[in-house]
């Protein structure tokens, strides 16, 4: 059985994002720059790239569109601010995450298309208000997932009857089950956050469904039926996005298709059984 995806721009932001980094390091092994020094500087940049794909999510709604927008603007500031044009950083901006938030909450509002929960953990704020302005991205993204993990216990959990959805966790996590016999997929999207789906219980609508799911700083987990044929599609920006089902399938030509695509920067998401 063959299942077909329609083209999309979705995607474009990160393979130039990954051919930079690629350059960068071949320079580097040439003598030519010194990537350690770049990277200290533009890392930054993941932001903007990972607004560009989130504005450029095909079918998207308004507020999700604002929401990249948003993120490149937060990603801009961070780049002029590592440049030292403008006095900011991570700590002073970590508000306008809070912003996006509640744009995203507000959008939600208006258009009516689905319960979401937020849960804001102290635990990360407590991190940025402790630390201090000179820390690399890297040293970022592990406190950020320490505080991510320690808190999943913490997630508020619901039971969903949408056949699709549309989720996002930023400062905060999304536990949900979904159990309709007609689910079609949807987005999930976390932000310095977190993210766990229950589809054991879920039945496919025609052969195939869709996720895309993303996660910056944050990460994710997908649980699938073990009589699913899952199809990674999904990109790994100095993160990862892993399969880890075991399928048990009696006949692949009437099994069912779950197509994961999305990208995990500086996070990660994984599928189980």
């Amino acid at each position: 059985m063959e299942i077909k995806v329609g083209y999309s721009r979705k995607g474009l932001a990160v393979g130039f994002l990954i051919v930079a980094i690629g350059l960068i390091l071949l320079l580097d092994q040439q003598g030519v720059v010194s990537a350690s020094y770049v990277f200290r500087f533009f890392w930054p940049a993941i932001f903007i790239f990972f607004g560009i794909e989130t504005a450029l999510c095909p079918n998207a709604s308004s507020s999700r569109r604002l929401v990249g927008l948003l993120m490149i603007a937060f990603g801009g500031l961070l780049l002029l601010g590592a440049l030292g044009i403008l006095h900011v950083g991570l700590y002073s901006l970590w508000p306008l995450l809070l912003i996006i938030w509640g744009v995203w909450v507000i959008g939600r509002a208006f258009g009516g298309d689905g319960a979401l929960s937020f849960k804001i953990k102290a635990a990360i704020r407590d991190k940025f208000e402790n630390a201090t302005g000179t820390q690399s991205g890297g040293e970022w993204a592990d406190k950020i997932k320490d505080s991510i993990h320690e808190s999943f216990h913490n997630f508020k959990t619901g039971d969903s009857t949408e056949s699709e959805f549309d989720y996002m966790a930023i400062f905060g996590g999304i536990k949900q089950r979904v159990a309709v016999k007609n689910f079609r997929g949807g987005r999930l999207m976390a932000i310095f956050g977190g993210f766990e789906l229950d589809l054991t219980r879920a039945d496919i609508e025609g052969p195939s469904a869709v996720i895309d799911a993303s996660a910056l700083m944050g990460g994710g987990e997908i649980r699938v039926p073990d009589t699913w044929i899952v199809e990674l599609r999904g990109t790994a920006l100095l993160g990862g996005y892993t399969d880890e089902t075991h399928q048990h399938i009696s006949d692949s030509a009437t099994a069912k298709h779950l197509i994961v695509k999305g990208i995990a920067a500086l996070g990660g998401v994984v599928i189980k059984n």
